[in-house]
C-alpha cells in the first residue's frame, strides 16, 4: 500500500467510527426520553416502532407465492385426497 492509500482507509475508518459515536449517541438519548416516559408518564409511553421508525425496515415481508406453486399445491392435495380414497375402499 502506498501512504496515500494508508492515509485514505485511515480517514475512512475514523470516518465510519465518528458515524457509529454518532449513531450510539442519538439512540442513548432516545433511550433516555423512553425511560422518562416510563417512569413519569407509562399513559403517553411511545410504542417501539413510534419510538424507532426504522424498526418498520425489519419486518418479514412476505414475498407472493407464484401461480405454478399455488397449482402445485393444489394438484399435490388432490392426489393426497384420491389416495386417501383408494386406501378406505
Amino acid at each position: 500500500m502506498t501512504l496515500d492509500e494508508i492515509m485514505m482507509q485511515t480517514m475512512a475508518n475514523t470516518k465510519r467510527q465518528q458515524e457509529e459515536i454518532v449513531t450510539r449517541a442519538r439512540m442513548d438519548h432516545e433511550l433516555a426520553q423512553l425511560m422518562a416516559y416510563a417512569l413519569n408518564e407509562p399513559s403517553k409511553m411511545p410504542s417501539p416502532e413510534e419510538a424507532y421508525p426504522f424498526l418498520r425496515d425489519f419486518e418479514p415481508k412476505e414475498e407472493p407465492v407464484p401461480d405454478w406453486k399455488k397449482d402445485q399445491m393444489e394438484l399435490m392435495l388432490q392426489a393426497q385426497k384420491i389416495k386417501h380414497a383408494r386406501e378406505n375402499k
